[in-house]
């Protein structure tokens, strides 16, 4: 498990409500969903400093849970480079399968 998704389920509330509740909103993903709120993703990510190499890692990896795919895409804006940028949403665009995801990507 890579380090990012080891801390998404760090940030999880801790009862499972919110997780339940997000399953029965976010209906049309094939992924997991651990039950984290998206303010604490966004959170979470900003505070993250930009390490290409380890961001490159976490894209390279398939992603089995929602909020997985959700960080995915904040990083992509902390990268720079237009070119590498363009190439790394391209290559995402296939992993949106939700709603959900498609709105909080910033």
């Amino acid at each position: 498990m890579h380090k990012y998704t080891e801390k998404l389920f760090k940030l999880k509330e801790s009862d499972e409500k919110f997780r339940n509740f997000s399953k029965k909103i976010i209906c049309d993903t094939n992924s997991e969903i651990i039950g984290v709120k998206i303010p604490k993703i966004k959170t979470y990510a900003k505070s993250l400093p930009f390490n290409e190499n380890e961001f490159l890692a976490f894209f390279n990896k398939k992603h089995l849970y929602f909020e997985e795919k959700l960080l995915h895409g904040i990083l992509l804006s902390k990268f720079n480079d237009l070119n590498t940028a363009y190439r790394l949403l391209y290559d995402y665009l296939p992993q949106i399968d939700s709603w959900a995801i498609t709105d909080s990507v910033i």
